[in-house]
């Protein structure tokens, strides 16, 4: 995925369009740091445990989702709690 979202980053820049990746990154990188004090807190694990070393490595929310799910048995509503304690952090 790395891979691809550099290939099309320099394409974009060559046709100069700015694609606004690095800012998504960004984004998703303050995510995941949210996600993993989230959880260290709400699940009392360590940082570094192997569940939260994994979702630093991840680069979609999809994948952050599905360790959650069926890892530590979040469901809809716990996902929807942290979304919300997210947004609230953010603004």
């Amino acid at each position: 995925m790395i891979q691809y979202t550099t290939t099309v980053q320099h394409i974009l820049q060559s046709l100069g369009v700015d694609p606004g990746i690095a800012q998504a990154n960004d984004e998703l990188r303050n995510f995941k740091q949210f996600v993993v004090s989230y959880v260290t807190e709400h699940d009392e694990l360590e940082q570094d445990h192997p569940i939260m070393l994994q979702i630093q490595e991840f680069n979609t929310i999809d994948e952050i989702e599905q360790i959650l799910r069926h890892t530590l048995d979040y469901c809809d509503d716990c996902l929807l709690k942290m979304y919300r304690k997210f947004a609230i952090s953010v603004n």
